[in-house]
């Protein structure tokens, strides 16, 4: 992960979750982890509240937030390039 991360941010969209199972693993790995994990909603924090409820709602009926991992992808990935334009992305 280092390797191909090294330096960059990864959003996660339960970034407390995904943090505490990434400190397992580098600490059982002895290794510093060597990329941020951000807050994938901090994205968005720049769109009004309005527009980003809207460009939500239209990405729920295309891809389905099921807690699955390919669908979450597919999700935010709709989410991030509808509302991405708004928020300056």
């Amino acid at each position: 992960m280092n390797d191909a991360l090294s330096g960059a941010a990864v959003y996660s969209d339960a970034p407390e979750w995904d943090g505490f199972w990434l400190y397992r693993l580098f600490d059982a790995a002895k290794v510093r982890r060597r990329f941020e994990l951000l807050n994938f909603a901090d994205l968005f924090e720049r769109i009004p509240p309005a527009a980003f409820l809207e460009a939500k709602a239209e990405v729920q009926k295309k891809t389905p937030h099921r807690h699955r991992a390919s669908d979450d992808v597919l999700h935010m990935r709709a989410l991030y390039r509808l509302a991405g334009d708004d928020a300056g992305q």
